[in-house]
């Protein structure tokens, strides 16, 4: 690449880690010395005040605030009131149409189809945390009142004298899968709509890092060709640097939209991502790394001391937070799973006592059987 730098991380397989049972909240801030507690405190008022100002301005302006808060120039109370008056007209409406009584993820995404079209990356990313919010609060109501349902309708089939016990057992399996299943196409709807709000912070934070490489229209989005691709500036990249880095962002948003894709949640190639922001992180303008102080990543803001070797631990604190990013959707998408419903077996059933792989091979799909030890089982 021609402004010279070298590969910021050596590509590495996830590592397994044996799960360790956690401390709830209440056993670890009981555990807490005086000076620990309030330490702890502060952490978390300025990890939440860091997202509120990010919500409010976009993730580079908020670390330039956060960096006069570490500076002692201001409180992070006063930097979250600056970014509440750098709201832009969209933001502001966004905002209160969140905190309308009764509001809805129908009327949010309604609003959105309306007067979404001309937003900048800033104001999305506000919309799509304020939906993924109104469906998370939505899908805990939903769940809660499919597990009433389903419990009335067991209370029914119990009361129901009419009902063989044999029947009553297999339509209390039936209605448990048809609970379980809602419940968990809910869950999956929550999961993804996270880890689209994270894959948007990504894009913005790429975005914003490249406007003095590219073009943008009146409203600070990027222009774009007939081929769908960002159209450089004369002053910009080298031929060589903007089809290195085309070439990694395609590819880093076809990985995303595999992410987001139902039929494929997740499936994307990790590595292959962390190679793309790695070209990417190499071909960040030194201009845009130059007026930042420090980043902030997975909820702490690290700064950068005015050294001669500031340059390069910039950009590979820009290439981490990428990462971060990509780290936090996937731990979304690795929490949708599909439901494994239940099978009703009879309590007395005659089945065939199955001994060889050809008896067993000859049963149709769904055909009952007893093995070589006697359990009663189900061919899939």
């Amino acid at each position: 690449m021609s402004n010279g730098q070298q590969p910021l991380a050596q590509q590495q397989q996830p590592v397994q880690q044996q799960p360790v049972q956690q401390q709830s909240l209440y056993q670890t801030l009981g555990s807490m010395s005086p000076e620990d507690l309030l330490k702890f405190k502060a952490f978390y008022n300025t990890q939440k005040g860091f997202k509120q100002m990010q919500l409010n301005v976009g993730d580079d302006r908020a670390e330039t605030l956060m960096s006069e808060v570490k500076a002692g120039k201001m409180t992070v109370s006063q930097a979250i009131d600056r970014s509440k008056l750098e709201l832009s007209p969209v933001s502001r409406e966004l905002n209160k149409l969140y905190f309308k009584k009764g509001i809805t993820a129908t009327e949010m995404l309604t609003h959105r189809e309306r007067t979404g079209q001309n937003w900048t990356a800033s104001e999305e990313r506000l919309y799509l945390q304020h939906y993924s919010d109104i469906t998370r609060k939505e899908a805990a109501v939903a769940k809660a009142r499919i597990a009433q349902d389903a419990a009335e309708e067991k209370a029914r089939i119990e009361r129901d004298k009419t009902i063989g016990k044999e029947t009553a057992n297999e339509l209390k399996i039936d209605l448990k899968n048809i609970e379980g299943q809602r419940k968990q196409d809910i869950t999956n709807i929550v999961y993804a709509r996270q880890a689209q709000t994270d894959y948007n912070n990504l894009k913005d934070i790429i975005q914003s890092s490249m406007k003095t490489f590219f073009k943008t229209d009146n409203y600070g989005n990027f222009v774009i060709n007939k081929d769908n691709q960002w159209i450089p500036m004369p002053t910009g990249m080298s031929v060589e640097d903007n089809t290195a880095f085309s070439s990694a962002y395609t590819s880093l948003i076809n990985a995303i939209n595999v992410d987001l894709t139902e039929d494929t949640f997740n499936q994307s190639d990790q590595n292959e991502m962390f190679r793309n922001i790695n070209v990417i992180a190499n071909l960040v303008p030194e201009e845009y790394l130059a007026d930042k102080s420090g980043f902030w990543i997975d909820g702490e803001f690290l700064e950068v001391p005015a050294t001669v070797d500031a340059p390069r631990i910039k950009r590979k604190l820009f290439y981490d937070k990428l990462k971060s990013e990509i780290m936090r959707s996937k731990n979304h998408l690795n929490n949708i799973k599909q439901y494994v419903p239940e099978t009703y077996i009879p309590e007395r059933v005659n089945a065939p006592m199955i001994n060889t792989t050809e008896e067993y091979e000859a049963l149709e799909p769904g055909t009952l059987f007893r093995d070589p030890n006697g359990e009663l089982r189900k061919k899939p």
